[in-house]
């Protein structure tokens, strides 16, 4: 699914972008589960192949979901790249929101992982992004879960602890969606 237009010049960031970059949709098995995986932006890597999450830190999150069963979306709150991988302005994300939106209605995700803080800022309520190491991997909404961004682990492996504990629980509310008929 295309949701942005590739003509888009709703934000700034169509003025340095390569390309739009889309959702990427895996099919890992025929479990009848879908969850979208969202993140901050593109990097440098997906900005030149036009998918998310094929960088360093997108081989660690693809990695972790080569487990999971069912189809699985894998999308950004921004669709183009902020220049030298700036955080995402506010206004870069509104423009981007209601794309964000029509994948959500077009994907209707029985779970959506929200990876990092900027993802998890869209969806999320502030008293759990204050904690948002000991949140990870938390159920909220019946359907959001935020984990820790895997660039994190490549900047500080101390983190790797927190990135298996959250996937770990990341399982468990997966296969308690699948144990309900």
């Amino acid at each position: 699914m295309k949701s942005a237009p590739s003509d888009c010049h709703d934000c700034s960031l169509a003025d340095s972008r390569t390309q739009i970059v889309y959702p990427d949709v895996i099919k890992n098995t025929d479990h009848p589960i879908t969850i979208m995986v969202i993140g901050e932006a593109p990097g440098a890597m997906e900005d030149k192949v036009g998918k998310p999450f094929v960088g360093r830190s997108g081989q660690l999150l693809r990695q972790q979901l080569r487990e999971v069963p069912g189809t699985i979306i894998i999308t950004n709150t921004v669709k183009c790249r902020p220049p030298k991988n700036r955080d995402p302005r506010k206004a870069e994300k509104q423009a981007c929101y209601k794309y964000l939106q029509q994948e959500l209605v077009y994907y209707n995700p029985d779970l959506v992982i929200l990876v990092g803080r900027h993802a998890s800022q869209t969806f999320l309520h502030k008293t759990v992004l204050a904690n948002f190491t000991l949140n990870s991997g938390t159920l909220y909404k019946g359907k959001f879960i935020p984990i820790i961004h895997p660039a994190s682990l490549l900047y500080n492996p101390k983190n790797k602890d927190v990135w298996e504990q959250g996937w770990a629980k990341i399982h468990a509310i997966i296969q308690e969606k699948l144990a309900v008929p």
